[in-house]
């Protein structure tokens, strides 16, 4: 969970966070500590503590969370402020960043969202006003809200799916042990030695996914998939024909069915051993 938590935070925001012999040694990390001006709760736990207590968000109005007697209403209450104001401060900053020309490809997710929504530099002949402002293509594609709100969910999709799905890769490589030595050869020939400064997203991410890297993570997905059913449904009224095994089926209007995505992974007429 928080290797996990780490990633997300990195690569959803470009905030890093200090693992705990970093902070144990002293380290600083200036950025991290600039973020945190103004606010009751650090960075990480904020983050934190509001994905372990999501549900209480979700379920509870939050006249009833601020209030509730319960310790753990509190801190989901705190948390969920704090990250909105972590959140919001970060959006207002990318988007200066955005608008100054100061981005750059391969920028984080919430620096895409930006881009994404239309957000673009400001043009060297505009007027002080206009640059200001910056420009958009158009209009702004997406509100400041859903920005907000699409790397919010991001981060809640994100985090439990894939610290689990890190959790039962490493426990099937530590049961195979011919794989992991495969996996461990794949990646010394990708990355030869170079230090991470010399990474590059374009170049190393499509052999990563073509090698054992990429055969691990399906494979595990499909033997234990984060999300093992999904949902599907017919309008009111509106049958729906389908073929199955060279079968025309009518399926009713007005009717829900789940596709049941752990018992197609592991089905022989598929996935024959």
């Amino acid at each position: 969970m928080r290797l996990s938590l780490h990633v997300i935070s990195r690569a959803g925001f470009g905030v890093r966070l200090l693992w705990p012999h970093e902070e144990a040694a002293g380290e600083a990390n200036s950025s991290i500590a600039e973020l945190q001006k103004g606010h009751a709760m650090p960075y990480k736990d904020a983050l934190s503590l509001l994905l372990d207590n999501i549900l209480w968000v979700f379920l509870m109005p939050r006249w009833m969370l601020a209030n509730s007697p319960l310790k753990i209403h509190k801190v989901a209450y705190q948390s969920f402020l704090e990250w909105g104001k972590y959140m919001n401060e970060m959006y207002q900053a990318k988007r200066d960043e955005v608008k100054s020309g100061e981005t750059r490809e391969g920028m984080d997710l919430m620096g895409a969202l930006v881009r994404g929504a239309g957000i673009t530099p400001a043009s060297p002949n505009a007027s002080n006003g206009d640059a200001e402002k910056g420009s958009t293509s158009s209009k702004q594609l997406l509100s400041d809200s859903e920005i907000l709100g699409n790397a919010f969910v991001f981060i809640l999709a994100g985090h439990e799916t894939t610290a689990n799905t890190l959790h039962f890769s490493f426990l099937y490589l530590a049961l195979n042990w011919a794989t992991q030595e495969h996996l461990h050869k794949d990646i010394d020939e990708i990355f030869r030695g170079r230090p991470v400064s010399e990474w590059d997203y374009e170049r190393d991410v499509p052999k990563l996914f073509g090698s054992m890297v990429g055969a691990v993570m399906n494979e595990e997905l499909r033997l234990i998939p984060p999300v093992i059913g999904i949902p599907k449904s017919t309008g009111k009224g509106q049958p729906q024909p389908m073929t199955l095994n060279g079968r025309r089926v009518v399926v009713p209007g007005d009717c829900y069915i789940t596709l049941n995505t752990a018992a197609v992974h592991r089905n022989p007429k598929y996935w024959p051993a």
